[in-house]
C-alpha cells in the first residue's frame, strides 16, 4: 500500500475521527556561547492555522541554527524560523502539488526577507546564514518536511523512531549548508506523506539542531537513541506547557553538559480528537527572543504578510526556565510521575537501553586510555634506547 492510498483513507474520515497535533519546543544556550557572554543562536517557531472544525488546520514547527561564523546568524535563525513556519502553513497544499517548486520558492522568499533586514543593518546577506529543519502536519494525517543543513528530523511510526532526514554535511565534516548559500535552492531537501511508503502514518515528529544531533543519532549506523522515541510520546500524555518545561529541563540537565553547542528540540505529536488534553490555541509561538539585541518592532517588521498574534518566549539559560520547573506548585504534576520517570535520562544515559551516548562515551574512554598507554610506553622506551645506544658507543 502506498502513501497516497493512506491519504485517501484518511480523507474519508469523519470530523470526530480526525486527529489533532500538539506541539512543544525549547532551546538552551551552549556552554561555548555562554562562556563568551553570547546568546543562543538557535531559534524555533511554531505556527498554527486558525482553529476551526474543518480539515484545513495545519501546525508547523521550524528549528533554525545560526551559523557560528555569521555576525547575525542568531537573528537570521529567528527571522527564518518564523518565516518558514508561516510559509509551510500558507502553502501546505501547494507542496503536495509541486514540492520541488515550493521548496525553491521558500528559499527565495526567505532570502528576500533576510535581504530587507540586511539593508536595515547595512550588513551582507551571508551574515544572516542559518540552517532550516521544519515539519508541518494537517489534522487529516498529511505531512511535509524540509531540511537544509545540519540537525535532523525523526518520526515515530508503529512505535519505532526512524530517521526522516539526517544531518547534511559539506565536503568536510564541519561544513554544512545555509539558507543564504547561492545553491540553497538545490541543496534543500523535501519530504512528504505522499512519498512515504509506510502503511501507518507517523504518530510523532522530532526536529532538532546540530547541538543534540550526535546525542540522538548514531552517525555511522543511523540508529536513533531511545530517548527520541520516549520524548515523542510526552505530548500524547501531557499538556504542551508541561512538555515545554520538560524539554527545557532535559536540554539543561542532560544535553548541555554533553555538548558545547546551542541545543534545540521541537516535538509534534498526533492525538485523537476526543483527547481530554486538547492543544492550546495559538497562532505563532517562537523562541528564544533576546530583547537586549532585538526589539519587538524590528522582529515584527520581518514577519511575512499574514495575520497573526505573537507571543514571545524568553531565552532559556541554565538558571532560568521559560516555564515553572517540573514538580513545582505552579506546574501541573505529570499524572503523579516524578522527574526520574518522565525524564529521558533513563533512555539516554542507561546502558541497558543501548544509549548512543553511552557507546560514544565508551569509545572515547577507550581511545584516550589507549593513547595514554601508548604515549607512556613510547615516552619510556625511546629514552632507554637512546641511553643504551650512547652508552654502548662510549
Amino acid at each position: 500500500m502506498t502513501g497516497g492510498s493512506i491519504e485517501a483513507q484518511k480523507g474519508d474520515k469523519s470530523d470526530s475521527e480526525l486527529m489533532f497535533w500538539k506541539v512543544a519546543a525549547g532551546s538552551v544556550v551552549g556552554s561555548n556561547h555562554e562562556s563568551h557572554g553570547k546568546n543562543c543562536e538557535d531559534a524555533w517557531a511554531i505556527a498554527r492555522s486558525q482553529r476551526s472544525e474543518s480539515s484545513t488546520e495545519v501546525v508547523a514547527l521550524c528549528v533554525c541554527d545560526g551559523a557560528g561564523s555569521a555576525q547575525h546568524g542568531g537573528l537570521g535563525a529567528r527571522i527564518t524560523s518564523r518565516f518558514a513556519a508561516n510559509y509551510l502553513i500558507d502553502h501546505f497544499e501547494q507542496f503536495f502539488n509541486d514540492g520541488e517548486a515550493q521548496k525553491r520558492c521558500l528559499i527565495r522568499e526567505a532570502k528576500r526577507v533576510l535581504e530587507e533586514e540586511s539593508l536595515q543593518l547595512s550588513a551582507k546577506l551571508r551574515s544572516f546564514a542559518c540552517t532550516i529543519v521544519a515539519v508541518a502536519c494537517g489534522i487529516d494525517g498529511k505531512w511535509i518536511a524540509i531540511h537544509l543543513g545540519d540537525g535532523g528530523i525523526v518520526a515515530k511510526v508503529d512505535g519505532i523512531a526512524r530517521g526522516i532526514s539526517y544531518p547534511m554535511k559539506g565536503e568536510y565534516s564541519n561544513q554544512t549548508f545555509f539558507v543564504t548559500d547561492k545553491d540553497a535552492e538545490e541543496q534543500i531537501k523535501f519530504y512528504s506523506s505522499i512519498d512515504d511508503t509506510n502503511t501507518t502514518a507517523p504518530s510523532g515528529f522530532m526536529v532538532f539542531s546540530d547541538g543534540v544531533e550526535r546525542l540522538l543519532i548514531e552517525m555511522k549506523t543511523g540508529e536513533i537513541a531511545v530517548a527520541a522515541s520516549n520524548m515523542m510520546d510526552w505530548l500524547r500524555q501531557y499538556g504542551e506547557t508541561e512538555v515545554t518545561t520538560a524539554i527545557n529541563s532535559e536540554l539543561i540537565e542532560l544535553f548541555k553538559p554533553r555538548t558545547s553547542d546551542d541545543c534545540t528540540i521541537g516535538i509534534l505529536a498526533r492525538v485523537d480528537s476526543q483527547c481530554s488534553t486538547q492543544p492550546q490555541e495559538r497562532t505563532i509561538w517562537h523562541g528564544p527572543i533576546h530583547h537586549d539585541k532585538l526589539s519587538d518592532e524590528s522582529m515584527a517588521s520581518t514577519d511575512p504578510p499574514v495575520a497573526a498574534s505573537v507571543q514571545h518566549q524568553d531565552s532559556v539559560s541554565s538558571s532560568t526556565l521559560a516555564y515553572p520547573e517540573i514538580g513545582s506548585n505552579e506546574s501541573a504534576k505529570l499524572s503523579g510521575q516524578n522527574i526520574d520517570n518522565f525524564s529521558a535520562a533513563q533512555s539516554l544515559c542507561n546502558a541497558t537501553n543501548c544509549s548512543v551516548v553511552n557507546r560514544t562515551t565508551l569509545r572515547r574512554t577507550l581511545f584516550y586510555t589507549f593513547g595514554f598507554v601508548l604515549g607512556f610506553y613510547v615516552g619510556i622506551t625511546i629514552p632507554l634506547l637512546l641511553l643504551l645506544l650512547f652508552g654502548y658507543t662510549f
